[in-house]
């Protein structure tokens, strides 16, 4: 069973990374959807985790705020019966609209030494700029020339 406290306004919060380092060091099996339900709730109350038994690994993508980079967290099951694929960490990233810009050596790599409960970045593209707005008129005249004049 688990507790996620109600947080006073103000205070600071539980980190859910934290909270799954935590159970991962505890040796608990758990469904992360149901943790991450227990952590919004925060009603105080005693939840139970463990109901279910997980048989199949969970890839947990997160995009950063500026979408520039993805973010995988796997979360192994308590058993490993079918072992990880590529093949499934590239599915799980175009559920996400990752379509490129990821590494795949590394995902490789991530698979290969088993790099389990800890986001790292797997995918990664130029940051998205915000440029000035620009207004540009066009005036004709009887001898067929433009000229043109930005408004900024």
């Amino acid at each position: 069973m688990l507790r996620i406290p109600e947080q006073l306004v103000g205070a600071e919060t539980a980190d859910m990374d934290d909270i799954q380092a935590e159970l991962h060091m505890m040796d608990v099996d758990y469904v992360p959807e149901e943790l991450f339900d227990i952590y919004n709730r925060t009603s105080g109350e005693f939840d139970f985790l463990t109901d279910v038994k997980t048989t199949d690994f969970t890839l947990q993508i997160e995009l950063s705020d500026d979408q520039s980079k993805a973010y995988l967290n796997v979360i192994p099951p308590k058993e490993i019966i079918e072992p990880l694929t590529i093949e499934r960490v590239l599915a799980a990233l175009r559920e996400e609209n990752v379509f490129q810009g990821f590494d795949r050596e590394f995902i490789e790599k991530i698979i290969k030494e088993r790099i389990y409960f800890e986001p790292v970045v797997v995918g990664a593209g130029n940051p998205l700029y915000m440029a000035k707005m620009v207004i540009l008129n066009c005036f004709f005249s009887r001898k067929s020339f433009v000229r043109l004049r930005s408004q900024v």
